[in-house]
């Protein structure tokens, strides 16, 4: 888009002040800490999403780090839980470090060349900074995760996310899917559609225990908590890449090492499709998904463990996906030509197109870890990049979703006879 302000010079000093002060809306900037003895001190910059708490506890470290870190002044720009971390780059210029939130916010800033320092001078490989447990805490009279769930977004919460990858790991992807899509359809309230949203509401009075998803130390991690690892990077605008990495040193600490495990852009890529598929099926089709799940709690008959109604409930979005396959199942050259069509709007690139039409004539398969893994890499990653594709798979699976979970509650409540 051309920049109409470019030749108002009082304009862009204003826009300039705007910036500095966070009302962009990425976040503000507090006032910078300086460390003791630092009157020549070097400025830096650090985009994160940590609170003051959080802020206040990395500063104490780097003070007790010694005297190397004198020199060095932080200002920090607070970005909001949830805020795309390449985004911040765009709107606050000469960002010098990022630290905080998950692995594919960083892959997706060295995808668009934000890491590394200027000139590349410093390692553009981002590192562990930090381990927390994601944990159920209880509100109410129950301590622990007995009561309903309010859960967020996982396209936008990454805590919710990670969790949800978590549950997938431990108890396999189609027993954890189903174990994850009763928790949003049974939870407390509906998920927002901003990080935050769902847990700041309002508890009603008299309402049944509720928990959410909880940060925990290090110290009270257990064996079998699902760990939320936080990075850090230099950005590729450092000023002073070796102050950057110095910090980075302190805050990452020496276990980092073995933390910086090999992440492919691939690994990125398939978080995000499992957003798109979480959010599509759990949160655009909330409304339908918790209706059937109340109509099943008030008809065990047509709900048990065993029940088909119930099954169908939990079953994943198949592939190829239900649209592709009713046209497909029409058979003939018009047919063909129409999946061929809708492959070539999708997916312009002809390599992605043609993994594409492949993958949609092979049999029918509930989507799974593995399949989505085959999708982030399709073509290179070009197939998972292509925003067309992804919104149409969005909305693909968000229709799916709704017409099960209708006939899902329809079933329950003797409307229809249960699917065979």
């Amino acid at each position: 888009m051309p920049n109409r302000m470019a030749g108002s010079a009082p304009i862009r000093r204003m826009l300039a002040l705007w910036i500095l002060s966070g009302s962009i809306g990425c976040g503000r900037i507090p006032g910078p800490w300086i460390a003791p003895g630092s009157r020549d001190s070097v400025e830096v910059r650090i985009a994160t999403p940590w609170n003051a708490a959080d802020r206040s506890e990395a500063e104490r470290k780097l003070r007790a780090a010694g005297a190397d870190l004198a020199s060095i002044r932080i200002a920090w720009i607070e970005l909001p839980s949830g805020f795309p971390f390449d985004r911040a780059s765009v709107r606050v210029p000469a960002i010098h470090m990022y630290l905080g939130g998950p692995r594919w916010e960083y892959e997706r800033l060295a995808a668009a060349g934000q890491l590394g320092g200027a000139g590349g001078e410093a390692d553009p490989a981002p590192r562990v900074v930090r381990r927390l447990a994601i944990v159920a805490g209880g509100k109410g009279t129950d301590a622990g995760p007995s009561g309903r769930p309010i859960l967020e977004d996982p396209r936008v919460d990454p805590v919710t996310l990670t969790w949800a990858e978590g549950r997938l790991t431990q108890q396999g992807w189609l027993e954890g899917y189903a174990s994850v899509l009763l928790d949003y359809g049974n939870a407390a309230r509906s998920a927002g559609w901003q990080a935050g949203t769902a847990s700041a509401a309002e508890d009603r009075p008299g309402t049944a225990p509720v928990w959410t998803l909880q940060l925990a130390s290090p110290s009270e991690m257990a064996s079998s908590d699902i760990v939320y690892e936080e990075w850090g990077a230099v950005g590729s605008h450092a000023a002073d890449p070796a102050a950057c990495k110095r910090i980075l040193d302190v805050l990452a600490g020496p276990a980092s090492i073995e933390g910086r495990r090999a992440q492919t852009v691939d690994d990125a890529r398939r978080s995000e499709l499992l957003a798109d598929l979480l959010g599509s099926t759990l949160v655009d089709a909330q409304e339908e998904l918790r209706e059937a799940c109340e109509i099943l709690g008030r008809a065990p008959a047509n709900a048990g463990a065993g029940s088909p109604a119930r099954a169908w409930l939990l079953e994943p979005p198949p592939w190829p996906p239900a649209f592709v396959k009713k046209l497909q199942e029409r058979g003939g050259d018009h047919a063909l030509a129409m999946v061929q069509d809708l492959a070539a709007r999708v997916a312009p690139d002809p390599e992605a197109r043609f993994w594409l039409v492949q993958s949609w004539l092979r049999p029918t398969r509930p989507i799974d870890g593995s399949f989505l893994a085959e999708l982030a890499g399709a073509a290179g990653g070009r197939l998972a990049r292509q925003a067309d594709f992804r919104e149409w798979l969005r909305r693909e699976w968000t229709a799916w979703a709704r017409q099960r979970y209708r006939r899902v509650a329809r079933v329950a409540s003797g409307r229809l006879p249960q699917p065979g």
